[in-house]
This record gives C-alpha cells, structure tokens and sequence, in this order.
C-alpha cells in the first residue's frame, strides 16, 4: 500500500510481491519516521518482529533486498559516469531525438537493476562506434551518426 501508493485498499505486510526497489522504499521510509518521531517499540508477534522483539526472516529479507537495491543504484550512477547520457528531445511534430557531442555516439544500454526490478534501457554517448550486445544501435540509424531518431512523430488521426 505505502510503496504503490494505493491508499484505498486494505492496509497488510505482505511485501511478497514486491521489487527491490520498492523495499528499498520502505526501508526508507521506515528511517524517515524513525528520525522524526521518538521510537516506543517494535510491533512485537507480527511480520517483522517476532514476540520478543526479534527480527524475522521476513524483515531480514525486506533489509537483504532494500540493499539490493542500494547497490543497483550505486552501480547506475557510476555507469552514468563512465558513460554519459544523450541529449535528447520529443516533439509531437519530429518525434524522438537522441545525440552526442560532436565526435561521440548515442547507443542503447540496459540500465543496472537489482534482481527482480525491471530492465530498462536509456541512451549513453561513447567514444567509439562500437556495438555489441550490450551497447546497441538505434533501430535506422547509422553507427557513425551522431544523431538518430527514437521515434516517429505524432500525427492527428
């Protein structure tokens, strides 16, 4: 509910279904409340604590995963770093637009995820005109280019 941002269903703790990323998000959130308010207890006998006050597997899960997730996104800042991003530009009349500095070339790359989070791919400059599986060509575009279109534009139906 918290993660999803469905406030209208019943509230439970059942994280079973959910990504690292959204674990993450509850681990943080649990630190927001935690430096904000003063701290009485744990929920001992439920899904995180058990009835002396222990952490359960479950919550040594949610923990195990949030960092997970932490490492993930370390990883993408230093691939933004190694490899920067495209410039790029959407307009209904053009469509899509990526492109590099002069010199450098725009190539599709799976951006790091931690496990079970969704692959998604952005655009990063490089040097060379190297492709390969994990850096690849936009669909129609040349390998020297430095420009390529990622979409077609809008037209009124």
């Amino acid at each position: 509910v918290l993660a999803g941002g469905e406030f209208e269903k019943e509230i439970n703790d059942n994280i079973d279904d959910f990504t690292d990323e959204q674990c993450l998000g509850v681990v943080d959130w649990a630190k927001f409340y935690h430096e904000t308010y003063k701290f009485v207890g744990v929920l001992a006998g439920g899904a995180f604590f058990d009835n002396s006050g222990t952490p359960t597997a479950r919550r040594v899960s949610l923990l195990s995963r949030a960092d997970s997730a932490k490492a993930a996104q370390a990883l993408a800042k230093e691939q933004e770093k190694q490899f920067p991003a495209c410039s790029s530009r959407w307009t209904q009349q053009d469509g899509g637009t990526v492109w590099c500095d002069a010199g450098e070339y725009p190539r599709r790359i799976d951006k790091p995820s931690a496990p079970g989070g969704v692959v998604a791919e952005r655009c990063a400059c490089f040097s060379d005109v190297g492709v390969n599986d994990q850096r690849r060509l936009y669909d129609g575009c040349a390998p020297h280019s430095s420009k390529c279109s990622t979409s077609k534009p809008k037209t009124n139906v």
